[in-house]
């Protein structure tokens, strides 16, 4: 690619519960800016006395991983969008990697696993019923 040139890369996922924050950490050859539903989390490293001798000096870089703190303030139940924007300065190669987590404060339950739960306790329920009249009997 050529000096210069910037590319976005996105990662859409969703939360099921409410956000309690989160982290990602990232690499990046040159390097990158880091958007989280719009708002940037970390620049691309500063032009100003960065040699990009192999990848960025400082910054986000392909040297050593950059941990990014994700914000519950800026983390949505439901969807939520991570764009990279990976910048080439310095010929050669061009690359992004991450990997990220976020923690749920109150995870939602899943209807389904309100069913289930649901319909063990009235399974218990008639069991027991049917036990206590099975005893009553004898």
């Amino acid at each position: 690619m050529p000096n210069g040139t910037v590319v976005s890369f996105f990662d859409v996922f969703n939360i099921t519960g409410i956000p309690a924050g989160g982290e990602i950490t990232v690499m990046a050859d040159d390097s990158a800016t880091v958007i989280l539903n719009g708002v940037a989390l970390m620049p691309e490293a500063s032009m100003s006395g960065n040699k990009y001798a192999i990848c960025s000096d400082f910054g986000i870089g392909c040297l050593a991983a950059s941990v990014i703190d994700l914000p519950a303030s800026v983390l949505h139940e439901g969807t939520n969008t991570l764009d990279f924007e990976v910048a080439q300065r310095n010929a050669v190669s061009f690359g992004l990697d991450y990997a990220g987590y976020v923690n749920d404060l109150v995870p939602t339950p899943e209807s389904s696993s309100a069913m289930l739960l649901g319909l063990g306790l009235l399974l218990m329920a008639a069991l027991g019923a049917r036990r206590k009249s099975a005893n009553g009997a004898a």
